[in-house]
């Protein structure tokens, strides 16, 4: 077994672009320091905040897959 080249510990981090509305991968500490949410971007002057949190569908959630991926 090997780690999971798609994500961090099984999941995967996103940020919303509130201008293009559209999702942007990011890593777990680049998702952690975005504003919470739209409103506060809008008053922080910033394009992006927090998105979504979702399980890897690489390694459905493990962090894990075999090495013959």
């Amino acid at each position: 077994m090997v780690e999971c080249p798609d994500c961090e510990a099984g999941v995967q981090f996103f940020s919303f672009n509130i201008r293009t509305r559209q999702f942007v991968k990011v890593t777990k500490v680049a998702f952690q320091i975005l504003p919470f949410d739209e409103d506060d971007a809008r008053h922080e002057k910033k394009n992006y905040c927090q998105g979504d949190i979702r399980k890897c569908n690489t390694c459905n959630g493990e962090g894990m897959i075999s090495e013959e991926y």
